[in-house]
C-alpha cells in the first residue's frame, strides 16, 4: 500500500514537472515571438519620399564667390574727370568743368563733342552723385556726344579717366526720362553711395525755348578702379 502511494506521488510529481516545463517553454516561446515581432516592426523602414534628381537640384550659373566684407574693402580714390569712355556707344570724349548758368541751370559744354562735369557736385568715385552732361544734337543736323545715350543697356560699362591717369569703372543701372522742369533734387545729391548721373536732352525740339522738351538721365554705380 505504501509502495502504491509512493508510485502515485512520483507519477503526480512527474506529470507536474512535465506540465511546468511545457508551460515554461510555451511562455518562453511566446516571449520570443513577441520580442521578434517588436524588433521586426522597428526594423521596417518608414515610407521614403524620393528626392528630386540631382540634375534637378543643380542650379545653373550661380556665383558662389564669397562677397568681400565692405568694412575691409578700401574704396578707390575719387578722380577729377578728364575723359569719359563708353565702349558700347563708341564714346571717348573730353570732359570739361561746368558750373551754373545765370538762370540757375547746370551749364553745358560749348561744343557738341565734349562732356561737362558739374564742378560744384561730387567727383566721380566720391560719396553722392557725380553729374555729367552733354548734347544730344543741335535740334537739326549736328549730332552730339550723347546722341545714342538712350541705347545704353543695363550692365554696360562707363569709364571715367582722371587727370592723373587713373580710371574708374561704373556700371549702368537704370535710365529715366524727366520733364525739363522736373525736380533735380535726387540727381544732384551729395549723399549716398558713389554713383554717376549722365544727362542729355530728348524728345521734341522746342523752337521758342531752343531746347528739347525732356531730359534723359542715366544712373551708373561704381564698380571700382580699372586697370589700364
Amino acid at each position: 500500500m505504501h509502495k502504491l502511494y509512493l508510485y502515485l506521488s512520483i507519477f503526480i510529481i512527474g506529470i507536474g514537472s512535465i506540465f511546468s516545463v511545457k508551460t515554461f517553454l510555451v511562455k518562453e516561446n511566446t516571449v520570443s515571438q513577441s520580442t521578434l515581432v517588436t524588433l521586426a516592426s522597428a526594423s521596417v523602414a518608414p515610407e521614403v519620399i524620393p528626392l528630386a534628381s540631382e540634375e534637378t537640384l543643380l542650379l545653373p550659373n550661380i556665383d558662389t564667390t564669397v562677397a568681400e566684407d565692405p568694412s575691409t574693402t578700401t574704396p578707390p580714390t575719387p578722380v577729377h574727370p578728364a575723359r569719359v569712355i563708353i565702349p558700347s556707344l563708341g564714346v571717348d570724349a573730353k570732359v570739361t568743368d561746368v558750373g551754373i548758368t545765370e538762370k540757375g541751370l547746370m551749364d553745358v559744354p560749348k561744343n557738341f563733342t565734349d562732356v561737362g562735369w558739374y564742378k560744384y557736385g561730387s567727383m566721380p568715385g566720391e560719396v553722392g552723385n557725380a553729374v555729367l552732361d552733354g548734347h544730344l544734337n543741335n535740334g537739326s543736323t549736328i549730332d552730339g556726344v550723347f546722341k545714342n545715350l538712350a541705347k545704353l543697356s543695363v550692365g554696360d560699362s562707363i569709364f571715367v579717366v582722371g587727370d592723373d591717369g587713373r580710371k574708374l569703372e561704373f556700371v549702368m543701372k537704370e535710365s529715366k526720362l524727366y520733364d525739363r522742369d522736373a525736380s533735380t533734387e535726387e540727381i544732384f545729391t551729395k549723399d549716398g553711395p558713389p554713383e554717376l548721373r549722365i544727362i542729355t536732352c530728348e524728345g521734341k525740339w522746342l523752337i521758342a525755348k531752343r531746347t528739347h522738351e525732356r531730359r534723359r538721365v542715366v544712373t551708373a554705380v561704381l564698380k571700382g578702379e580699372s586697370e589700364g
